[in-house]
């Protein structure tokens, strides 16, 4: 029997869902251990001292996997294909909202040169909006298509290992 074994440290909130995710793709759990670790010390600082405490929680999950199963190599190919398929990363348009808010602003407050502030400043906030429209499109769209990747996979993996 050629077995093979993934060890993986998951928050414990997330500990059932990967559980459930990993047996989808054959693997079955061996052990799982929370580890919870909290703590205290005393640290000097300019200003005093302080009781400083820190918290360390997590589950670790350990797996195994027959090589030897039916359609293990469809399966780690399933797998693989699932782990490649990121979400994507939510666009930020922080920055022309800063820009235009920091240029009204100082329309507002050098009142002379108001409408020579302002008025671009108004603009980049406006396109902040347009641009962060397009944006979160194009974003909900990729998140998803890769859902609906990840959706695929996991139905064919467990078509397989039924």
């Amino acid at each position: 029997m050629a077995q093979e074994t993934k060890s993986i440290t998951v928050s414990p909130s997330d500990e059932q869902g990967t559980i459930e995710l990993h047996e989808t793709f054959g693997w079955q759990l061996k052990s799982s251990q929370e580890i919870f670790n909290k703590d205290s010390h005393l640290e000097n600082r300019s200003d005093g001292v302080y009781n400083v405490t820190s918290t360390t929680n997590y589950v670790k999950l350990v797996f195994c996997r027959e090589k030897t199963m039916p359609n293990y190599d469809k399966l780690v190919k399933l797998e693989n294909d699932y782990s490649l398929t990121t979400l994507p990363i939510k666009p930020s348009g922080k920055i022309l909202f800063i820009l235009g808010g920091i240029l009204v602003v100082g329309g507002i407050a050098s009142l002379p040169f108001g409408l020579a502030y302002g008025i671009p400043g108004i603009g980049l906030i406006v396109w902040g909006f347009i641009s962060r429209n397009k944006k979160m499109k194009k974003y909900y769209a990729d998140k998803s298509a890769v859902m609906n990747k990840r959706k695929e996979i996991i139905s064919q993996a467990l078509d397989l290992i039924k």
